[in-house]
């Protein structure tokens, strides 16, 4: 099986076995021509609102889409830096899980902890203050196995 959407060169990965071809928004700028280095094969996708995040099976998080809040993570918000492709955050391979939802981005790391990134009009970066446009640690605690974002909330759930 295989996906496709509107996307003049498609990159293509494995997810859980199924061809998955990822695309871009084709409505927004692409001001990334180069910040695309091969994503590798993919443990984990899933859509916001209007951007896409991954997680390869190396523990890299990857993302794409609309960025007018910072919900891709790469440091530089605004619409003027939507990718169409998918765009490495961070050099690190420290990400177990991943989950966004409207404009906003929720990630667990290798560590358990958990961390989050985009608009934060109702609070749902779980954070006080603004938007953010980097992944930002959110308390201290560790023990973190599961995220959820909605439209203008989150969730996570503790490790047993």
């Amino acid at each position: 099986m295989t996906a496709t959407l509107l996307r003049k060169t498609p990159v293509a990965a494995t997810l859980l076995g199924l061809a998955l071809v990822i695309t871009g928004c084709p409505n927004g700028n692409d001001n990334d021509n180069t910040g695309n280095s091969g994503i590798p094969a993919v443990e984990t996708a899933v859509a916001g609102g209007s951007h896409t995040l991954a997680v390869g099976a190396d523990g890299s998080l990857w993302a794409w889409g609309n960025n007018a809040f910072g919900q891709l993570g790469n440091g530089v918000p605004g619409t003027a830096n939507n990718r169409r492709i998918p765009t490495r955050i961070g050099a690190a391979g420290n990400w177990t899980a991943v989950s966004a939802a409207g404009s906003h981005t929720l990630a667990i790391g290798t560590d358990g902890s958990l961390w989050a990134w985009g608009l934060n009009a109702w609070g749902e970066l779980g954070i006080p203050g603004g938007n953010r446009s980097i992944p930002t640690r959110v308390g201290a605690d560790t023990g973190w196995a599961s995220v959820a974002a909605g439209i203008n909330f989150s969730a996570a759930v503790g490790a047993a």
